[in-house]
């Protein structure tokens, strides 16, 4: 399967700046990730460091059967469970600041937008849908 394209222009045109067109590639491969958060800070040359994660529950390594006279299944109990939750990294970005603020702006915009249209569909405005 050959990579997606597609092209944005700009809706802005304000007095004096111009309208270039941006050209987007999805290759093929691209993963898509579902996180339940993120940490990092500001590397020792100024960029961002951002760490997606996902959120598990640690699944017990060993378990304890009781069963009856008749060989049914009584109790079923883990017996080596910490009941710890593991975060596992699944991708590590790098981004100057300015890129930082950018893209924090536009996912605080996203879901901004999700609250309303939540809102709209409760309050019965069926005419709400989400821009892009």
């Amino acid at each position: 399967m050959a990579a997606r394209t597609s092209t944005k222009v700009s809706r802005r045109n304000l007095a004096g700046v111009r309208t270039i067109p941006i050209k987007v590639r999805y290759p093929e491969g691209v993963p898509t990730l579902y996180v339940h958060g993120a940490w990092g800070g500001v590397g020792p040359k100024g960029e961002i460091i951002v760490y997606l994660y996902q959120e598990s529950q640690e699944f017990p390594s060993a378990f304890q059967v009781t069963v009856d006279a008749r060989g049914k299944v009584q109790r079923h109990e883990a017996v080596e469970y910490s009941g710890a939750v593991e975060r596992e990294v699944l991708a590590k970005l790098l981004m100057p600041p300015e890129v930082a603020r950018a893209v924090g702006e536009w996912l605080k915009s996203k879901a901004e937008e999700f609250e309303k249209l939540t809102r709209d569909l409760a309050s019965g405005d069926r005419e709400a849908g989400p821009s892009t």
